[in-house]
């Protein structure tokens, strides 16, 4: 039997603004903003796996793909707002047979508020989120009170976070949000982490010769390990 190969497009989205509702299909979440309601709703969403790694702001993919395909015994949830880059995830996913990858299309607020109970997640990663540099938009960053707070909530203990990014402004953001619930010397920001691997927003932006700056949390008490091996 041939199988297909998948583009982009072949994910279509299932439902018009007007009609807009919670739905799951293909092992994917659609999300959308606006509704009345979100509460009663169940979007089957993988955590009764051991080891569940969560990835927020999954841009076209290319990260958490290469983690799910050398990681096959961990359960990965990608979660993308644009839903150009969730197509592009998607027929990545499709084409190279990927099985434990589950996508989330929408507001990562949305997820955390209302779809991810307490102590469920093993590790999250955040890889090069809009740092939003502008004062007058620092209200659309992520890591806010709120947001950290969902963090501590849904990690399970010792649950690790990492962050990425190349704004120096974001990195000072994300470590003053951070550092009442975790622990992180400020001067290991510039240290890579181990064995997190790379991706296109990372390669550009290391062209360009701008600094990367890498954050390392982990819930509760440190207890000195990695995630990838």
């Amino acid at each position: 039997m041939i199988v297909p190969f998948m583009k982009p497009k072949d994910l279509a989205y299932p439902f018009s603004f007007r009609d807009r509702r919670l739905f799951v299909e293909r092992d994917v979440f659609y999300l959308p903003n606006y509704l009345s309601s979100y509460e009663g709703f169940d979007p089957k969403l993988p955590l009764g796996h051991p080891r569940i790694f969560i990835e927020f702001c999954s841009g076209n993919g290319e990260w958490i793909i290469q983690k799910a395909l050398e990681n096959p015994d961990i359960q990965f949830i990608a979660v993308e707002k644009l839903f150009l880059r969730v197509q592009k995830i998607f027929s990545k996913r499709e084409n190279l047979g990927i099985k434990n990858l589950f996508l989330v299309s929408g507001d990562i607020n949305l997820l955390l508020e209302h779809f991810l109970p307490d102590d469920t997640v093993d590790t999250l990663a955040v890889n090069f989120p809009d740092p939003w540099p502008k004062e007058r938009h620092s209200k659309n960053r992520l890591f806010h009170k709120n947001f950290v707070a969902h963090i501590q909530r849904i990690l399970k203990p010792h649950g690790e976070v990492f962050v990425v990014t190349d704004d120096s402004g974001f990195s000072e953001w994300v470590y003053e949000a951070m550092k009442g619930d975790f622990k992180l010397k400020k001067e290991d920001v510039k240290k890579p982490l181990p064995n997190h691997g790379s991706s296109f927003f990372q390669r550009l932006w290391e062209s360009k010769g701008k600094d990367i700056f890498y954050h390392h949390y982990q819930k509760g008490s440190y207890v000195g390990c990695e995630f990838f091996k």
